[in-house]
């Protein structure tokens, strides 16, 4: 991959296909370049930390959030990862990871919605940031209150968007084959499960079958997590 620091690289700025800007072991990154990776998109990862790489005004003029990911697709520049997600599969047809029926693609797109807002945040912050050093330890209560939280809202609430499809046989968000929630949600359970193996994320029996299902319909993801 190229790197950034400020300024393009030639790679980046020659290349026809789609540069992404971000790390690629980052929950919000890796997404992207798996399902590029899957659907043979040609892009180019232009490894990027947060920090003063994103702050130059090269960089802030793709996106004033100064954020990762950001994609330039030609001049076309985006960022927030589930956007992206959207984007590209859209553009490129894409129905098998975001169906066109609408009925089908708004339990993606509430899946998507329900990780941002509630499955997420919650396991982000009390699950596995903390173990990697990312965020402070929770405190006892704060830790107690999380498991309830996930034992009776999170885990509940996942089971049933996987369940509305009413598919029998289905093991993703997406149903019988994973969808962009899918893809969107691997790499956080994934590095939650490794780095935090006795939370109560990893007890789930449902979860871990759930991410080995995932792993082995998405092989690409190996390569992204070495």
């Amino acid at each position: 991959p190229a790197s950034f620091s400020g300024g393009e690289t030639a790679h980046a700025q020659d290349s026809m296909t789609i540069s992404v800007y971000g790390l690629k072991n980052s929950n919000n990154c890796a997404p992207v370049l798996i399902l590029l990776k899957e659907a043979g998109i040609d892009h180019t990862l232009v490894e990027t930390s947060p920090g003063p790489a994103t702050k130059q005004s090269s960089f802030l003029a793709k996106n004033p959030l100064h954020c990762i990911p950001t994609i330039d697709d030609e001049g076309y520049t985006l960022w927030e990862s589930r956007a992206i997600l959207r984007y590209i599969s859209n553009k490129y047809g894409l129905d098998k990871y975001y169906p066109q029926d609408p009925k089908q693609r708004v339990i993606c797109d509430m899946a998507l919605d329900f990780q941002l807002t509630s499955l997420f945040p919650l396991v982000s912050s009390k699950f596995l940031y903390p173990k990697l050093g990312f965020a402070p330890n929770p405190t006892h209560l704060e830790l107690n209150d999380a498991v309830t939280k996930w034992n009776d809202e999170i885990l509940p609430t996942f089971l049933n968007l996987r369940n509305l499809h009413q598919v029998q046989g289905a093991k993703f968000l997406g149903g019988k084959s994973p969808s962009i929630a899918d893809i969107n949600l691997l790499v956080l359970l994934h590095q939650t499960l490794e780095a935090n193996p006795t939370s109560v994320v990893a007890h789930s029996r449902e979860i871990r079958q759930y991410v080995q299902d995932l792993r082995d319909a998405l092989p690409s993801h190996a390569q992204l997590l070495q």
